[in-house]
């Protein structure tokens, strides 16, 4: 019988590990060198200039 896991398993990478990224907290697949999920990797920084 298919279950989520395996479809999940289908659509990932080999190499790709599920773990929680620490920025959002999501499950996520991600490389293992990736410090954040994908999600959290392409949000803009900000300007870098202090408002008040």
């Amino acid at each position: 019988m298919p279950t989520v896991s395996k479809a999940a398993r289908v659509t990932t990478k080999d190499d790709a590990v599920w773990r929680t990224c620490p920025t959002c907290g999501q499950l996520a697949a991600m490389a293992p060198g990736a410090l954040v999920c994908d999600s959290c990797a392409v949000k803009p920084a900000g300007s870098g200039v202090w408002s008040r």
